[in-house]
C-alpha cells in the first residue's frame, strides 16, 4: 500500500513538472525571451525525421504515421527545435483528443512559390465547428472535462504552436477533414 501511495505521489509530481515546464515556456514567450534560431534547412528532411522519430510512440498506441513529401526541395527558414516542438504538440494533441481507436497521423509536406506548407492531420472526430476559431487560444480547451494528466489539458499546447509559427513569419490553421487537419505555411 506504501509503495502504491509513492507511485501516485511520484506520479502526480511528474505531472506538475510537466505543467511547470509548459507555464515556463508561456511565460518566456510572453515576455518575448524566447530567441529563435534559425536554420537554412529542408523542411521535408526535418519533418520525415520526426516522423520516423514519432513512429515508435504510434505504434506502441497501435497507430501509425504516414509521410508524403512533393517532389523537390523544401527550403525553409526555421529553428528546428521550435519547429520538432510545434510538430510534437500537434502529436501530442492528436493522440489524446483525437478519439480515434487507431489513431492514425498524416504528415504532408510541399512547396508553393514562395512558401512550404505542412499538413498534419490525424483520423480523429475532429472538433465541433464552433469551437475551431478558439482553438488556438491560451488556456483553451475544447473539451472542458480533460484532465490535466501527464500536463495535458492545460489549453497551451496550440497556443504555444501558434506562436512559434507566427514568430517564424507563418501561420497555422485547424480544420475539420476526416479528423483535425493542421496546415502550417512558412516562408522559404
Amino acid at each position: 500500500r506504501q509503495r502504491q501511495y509513492l507511485e501516485v505521489a511520484y506520479r502526480k509530481a511528474c505531472d506538475m513538472d510537466v505543467l511547470l515546464q509548459r507555464l515556463f515556456y508561456f511565460s518566456r514567450m510572453e515576455t518575448g525571451n524566447m530567441p529563435l534560431f534559425r536554420e537554412e534547412a529542408d523542411l521535408g528532411e526535418f519533418v520525415a525525421r520526426f516522423a520516423a522519430e514519432t513512429r515508435p510512440e504510434l505504434e506502441q498506441a497501435g497507430g501509425e504515421i504516414t509521410l508524403e513529401l512533393s517532389p523537390g526541395p523544401h527550403p525553409a527558414s526555421f529553428d528546428p527545435e521550435q519547429m520538432y516542438r510545434v510538430l510534437s504538440n500537434l502529436k501530442d494533441n492528436a493522440l489524446h483528443y483525437s478519439g480515434a481507436d487507431r489513431p492514425v497521423i498524416s504528415l504532408t509536406v510541399e512547396r508553393q512559390g514562395e512558401r512550404t506548407y505542412i499538413r498534419f492531420a490525424d483520423n480523429g472526430q475532429g472538433v465541433p465547428e464552433a469551437d475551431l476559431p478558439r482553438l488556438f487560444d491560451q488556456f483553451w480547451r475544447a473539451d472542458q472535462a480533460r484532465s490535466s494528466r501527464n500536463g495535458e489539458g492545460s489549453g497551451l499546447g496550440l497556443y504555444i504552436a501558434r506562436y512559434i509559427v507566427e514568430a517564424h513569419g507563418g501561420t497555422i490553421a485547424a480544420r475539420n477533414e476526416n479528423g483535425l487537419v493542421f496546415e502550417i505555411s512558412l516562408p522559404s
